[in-house]
């Protein structure tokens, strides 16, 4: 159980790091598009849609889970049939099947390896982006950054600080939920007289706070 616990723990605490650093990612996109102008011959009706609609898809928080083993890779639709950002802004304006043809030829291919896809290049454009925009709506994951870094400013001091502070709230939270399971488990153990009950209470905790501290730094 306690094992359990632990990997439990750490799962969640690796989820919400990853909630959290998707949402800062989609919250710069969305700043720096918001003050680009309008490209030529572009739609500026469908470009505020499309910025708004990127806006509520990370104030929801459903993003693809990254499944199997290796590094991380893009998704275009994960197995549960959610869709990364830029597919989700596809199918909700029209282009669902072409999201999906997608999701079955090339569903881990970056933005950039895309752009020879029919019907790809008009469907972005309906929503009033380049493709370079587009590519830049998609995170970077492990050692496939894409071409979308390059063209992403970094957040800067300030935006580096709120990130951590963010990241520490969460753990702090963690931390927290920890100290309220240890501190019943060991006045069991100790009202039990358990010595080895007491030790694997601590060797929990230690575990816990380590995963999480390594998830932190990560995530920073």
């Amino acid at each position: 159980m306690t094992a359990t616990m632990m990997m439990g723990t750490a799962a969640s605490l690796a989820l919400g790091l990853e909630r959290a650093r998707l949402r800062l990612h989609f919250a710069r996109v969305d700043a720096l598009l918001a003050g680009a102008p309008v490209p030529a011959g572009g739609r500026a009706s469908a470009r505020r849609r499309s910025l708004a609609q990127l806006r509520a898809y990370a104030r929801e928080g459903r993003f693809p889970l990254h499944g199997g083993r290796g590094p991380r890779r893009p998704v275009f639709i994960d197995h549960s049939g959610t869709h990364c950002a830029m597919g989700h802004l596809l199918a909700i304006n029209g282009h669902a099947p072409l999201a999906l043809r997608i999701a079955r030829e090339q569903n881990y291919a970056l933005l950039p390896a895309l752009a020879g896809t029919p019907g790809l290049l008009d469907a972005v454009r309906s929503l009033g982006l380049t493709a370079e925009e587009a590519a830049l709506i998609q995170p970077a994951y492990d050692d496939r950054p894409g071409a979308a870094v390059e063209l992403e400013p970094g957040p800067g001091p300030l935006g580096n600080l709120v990130f951590i502070l963010a990241m520490a709230l969460l753990f702090s939270s963690v931390l927290m939920g920890l100290a309220l399971l240890v501190s019943t488990h060991l006045r069991h153990a100790l009202l039990d007289r358990s010595p080895e009950r007491a030790l694997a209470t601590l060797v929990f905790v230690f575990g816990g706070v380590l995963v999480g501290a390594v998830a932190l730094l990560i995530a920073v």
